[in-house]
């Protein structure tokens, strides 16, 4: 019954973070191909939303192994819970005062609810730090960190060369982009680069995962 409860856990965390990591790349394709002039405020937000999913990866491979220590300590679950959310409701908080768009902050919200379901989607089934099972999921956490620092690497020594589709000078003029900006950089600066990073991010994150959730399930 354990393992019955811990593949239903698994596949359902699986299924969740597919279908949204799909529909992020898909808010990040959008606003690159066809974005409406009343998105100047949520180009600002997803270029920006790049920048603390640096953070975001470090916090998930700290707690990923988390509850598989409370696990063999016999701490309580919820004392860790507790300083997860803790830990990224700090990082909500920074960031909703950053976007100075309270709505768009589910964007953000389902990055942390994803982040802490894949960290304690295990602890219920008892799975020890030196399982199997921890590694599976400590190790995805890793690969994605190194995924996103390769993306990165590419898309900003080749910025030159990242077309800009519909983001072009002239359309961010007429949307008075500029006045959305609030925090300098390359990639709130120039956003055709932050989506081509975010679209290819989060299409890979939901390619691979997409390819390893059907393989499970017909294997």
């Amino acid at each position: 019954m354990g393992q019955t409860n811990m593949k239903f856990m698994e596949m359902s965390g699986d299924y969740a973070e597919m279908g949204f990591l799909f529909w992020i790349f898909t808010q990040y394709m959008i606003l690159w191909i066809y974005p409406s002039t009343d998105d100047a405020e949520k180009i600002f937000f997803l270029a920006l939303l790049m920048g603390f999913e640096f953070f975001m990866l470090g916090a998930r491979i700290m707690f990923a192994g988390a509850p598989f220590i409370a696990a063999d300590q016999g701490i309580n679950a919820w004392w860790i819970f507790a300083g997860c959310l803790a830990f990224f409701g700090l990082f909500a908080f920074v960031f909703v005062i950053m976007a100075g768009n309270v709505y768009l902050i589910w964007i953000y919200a389902g990055l942390v609810i994803s982040r802490l379901f894949q960290t304690f989607q295990y602890y219920n089934a008892g799975v020890s730090s030196g399982s199997m099972e921890a590694t599976t999921l400590m190790g995805p956490s890793a690969l994605q960190m190194m995924l996103f620092f390769f993306i990165m690497m590419i898309v900003v020594f080749q910025h030159k060369h990242v077309p800009t589709l519909a983001l072009t000078q002239d359309f961010l003029q007429s949307i008075n982009y500029e006045k959305a900006v609030r925090i300098k950089g390359m990639l709130t600066e120039m956003p055709h680069v932050s989506m081509c990073f975010g679209a290819l991010y989060y299409g890979l994150l939901f390619a691979g995962k997409f390819t390893k959730t059907i393989w499970r399930a017909f294997a």
